[in-house]
């Protein structure tokens, strides 16, 4: 035996036995975890057993008590009056499943056990029991609807009649006909396993002119073998657990003789559902076959989990069973596992700013774009204005030509107290590029906190609910640069305005000054390495957290700070792996992160506040108090 099947069985041991006494209640009464480890050995290879352990511990099997809660939940949403009288009916004989649910249900719903007597009746009785009374409803009581096929068909007996009915062998004269069509008609499941049978239903009550609503507990519209399933992983596993099932569908099938066609639409189950859900009284056909189906595979007789009801006379008649050598190594299995020690890890992300959905994916929020917009209002910066071109003739101060040990003076008589034209317009020219240099300061720190304010917290918590200790355990994340950045906020380096004096006009009357943006300001940009790999837009960047041992019953957390970068984008992506060394193969997988952005205070936001540089004209003017102005 694969070693790997050992130690996986092992280290599942705890599930398994959790699972044997969640369906230990089957009508078979046989769901042991001796039977469901010799159920997985039948599969002989490990890729496969992996595979199917993921289905079996997403059965949702369903106890007598949980379908009779869930069918009062449908009950519960019939409208008051049509339950004052009403007539109810198990959708089956007295010797069907949904009898026993009906009758177990009316221990609920009725005080007095005359008044179940009274109202209940068997489907067949319905012709006899219009003639007699006039009901304010007909409650049909059923486990599940999938297709909405045998809906179809006993509407059709009941009302038309067919050549080979299975439930009611004389349709209802036309008197309790008309009389039946003028009823409020409920149908009550436990749940309801498909979105199309919508469409069946629609005809019947079109087709009949029905006044018909159908009503359930719970709904699980979810085929698991398909990648939207919340059980697959991704694409390349939901081709391999088809192709699994279909390999084992095939050969279980063959007594059937079916044609082709109608084969392949039972493959993944009734209509390729791939369902997995398994009642305590028996199991719907849309199951995947190979837990309900007897038959022979690969020579050997296969032996199913959960037998359906004529399949299990099937096994009883044949006394079929598993192969004694699987019994054998199941036994030694279920045996040796008490004596190993494994860890059993699980995880979780938790944003300190936003939240986490049932599928797990996050939510962050930052704040909306009016709340930023008051920030960046803060920002408008000093804009300059011309100098008049001319000078006042009662002062004189050192100017550049002149030296700096004379001071005030006479003008000389033939002294030009204006510029040129020339010198006049290359210092405009001048003071435009200073103002653009600031509007253009202004823009940048805008970018700088705009994708600073998408910062904030992710809780990562770490637990070992198995018996044995955890070692190297690391948590690998996998991100996009250019949408999500895991580091501190100090990745992202703001503007810096420089010292800068913005010279005089009368400084141009014999020098051009020439002005660059870099003279005012160095502009926002990103840190040039996170975790020791290059900051490139849109890089894909790894992040690994490091714990060396997580024990027993021991959990540990740890908090990241993030960067939204991307604001505006639906949703990004982040893949994870988990790793410890006594794992084969960890936890690996991916999940959505969306944005919401939300109107934050001025307090919620002091963080963004705090980063805006107090505006000061002394940084960038002199004091030219004793110049020619």
């Amino acid at each position: 035996m694969d070693y790997r099947i050992k130690q996986i069985i092992q280290n599942e041991a705890s599930q398994i036995r959790e699972l044997a006494q969640k369906c230990k209640s089957y009508y078979s009464e046989d769901i042991t975890p001796k039977k469901i480890i010799a159920f997985l050995l039948q599969f002989e290879d490990y890729e496969k057993i992996k595979l199917v352990l993921k289905l079996l511990f997403n059965i949702n099997f369903l106890s007598s008590r949980k379908i009779t809660h869930l069918i009062k939940e449908a009950y519960n949403k019939i409208d008051e009056k049509d339950k004052s009288q009403p007539m109810i009916a198990p959708l089956g004989t007295s010797q069907d499943s949904s009898a026993l649910i009906c009758y177990s249900l009316f221990k609920d719903i009725f005080k007095e056990e005359s008044d179940a007597l009274n109202r209940v009746i068997e489907v067949t009785q319905l012709e006899s029991e219009l003639n007699r009374r006039n009901p304010s409803s007909l409650i049909f009581i059923d486990d599940n609807i999938t297709s909405g096929t045998q809906l179809k068909d006993f509407f059709s007996e009941l009302l038309v009649g067919k050549a080979k009915p299975e439930l009611i062998q004389t349709p209802l004269s036309a008197e309790n006909a008309t009389k039946l069509k003028k009823i409020p008609i409920y149908i009550c499941y436990a749940i309801r396993l498909t979105k199309e049978c919508q469409e069946i239903i629609n005809k019947i009550k079109s087709e009949y002119n029905l006044n018909l609503r159908i009503l359930s507990g719970a709904d699980d519209y979810y085929n698991y073998t398909e990648f939207s399933s919340p059980i697959v992983e991704s694409l390349e596993e939901s081709e391999r657990i088809k192709k699994l099932v279909i390999e084992y569908s095939k050969p279980l099938y063959e007594d059937k003789k079916w044609d082709k066609d109608k084969l392949y639409n039972r493959l993944l189950g009734y209509g390729n559902l791939g369902k997995l859900t398994v009642f305590s009284h028996n199991v719907p056909k849309s199951l995947i076959p190979f837990f309900w189906k007897t038959g022979i595979v690969n020579s050997k007789v296969w032996i199913p989990l959960f037998p359906e009801r004529q399949e299990l006379k099937q096994i009883e008649q044949h006394k079929y069973d598993f192969d004694i050598y699987l019994n054998e190594v199941a036994s030694i299995l279920l045996s040796d596992v008490t004596l190993i020690r494994e860890p059993e890890i699980i995880f979780g992300f938790n944003p300190l700013d936003g939240t986490t959905d049932q599928d797990g994916n996050l939510t962050f929020d930052i704040p909306d774009d009016q709340s930023l917009s008051k920030v960046f209002k803060n920002l408008i910066q000093h804009k300059y204005g011309y100098d008049s071109n001319s000078f006042d003739s009662n002062k004189f101060n050192s100017l550049p030509h002149f030296p700096r040990s004379i001071t005030r003076m006479p003008l000389p008589p033939n002294y030009n107290h204006e510029l040129s034209e020339a010198d006049y317009k290359n210092y405009k020219q001048y003071i435009d590029k200073v103002n653009i240099a600031l509007g253009n300061y202004e823009k940048n720190f805008e970018l700088y906190l705009a994708e600073l304010s998408g910062q904030g917290k992710l809780k990562i918590n770490i637990s070992n609910i198995g018996i044995g200790a955890a070692n190297h355990v690391r948590l690998r994340l996998s991100f996009n640069s250019g949408e999500l950045i895991f580091d501190e906020p100090k990745v992202l380096i703001s503007p810096h305005k420089q010292s800068y004096q913005v010279k005089k006009a009368q400084e141009f009357r014999y020098t051009n000054h020439s002005f660059e943006e870099a003279e005012i300001f160095k502009p926002f940009y990103y840190k040039k390495e996170i975790s020791g790999s290059n900051l490139d837009k849109g890089m894909g960047l790894n992040l690994t957290l490091n714990f060396s041992k997580i024990s027993h019953k021991d959990r540990q957390e740890r908090i990241l700070d993030y960067i939204v970068i991307n604001r505006n984008k639906e949703y990004l992506t982040l893949k994870y792996e988990l790793l410890w060394d006594e794992s084969i193969e960890g936890i690996e997988g991916e999940m959505k992160i969306f944005t919401n952005k939300v109107p934050q205070s001025e307090k919620e936001l002091s963080y963004l506040y705090k980063q805006i540089p107090q505006q000061s004209n002394s940084m960038l003017r002199n004091d030219f108090t004793d110049i020619l102005p």
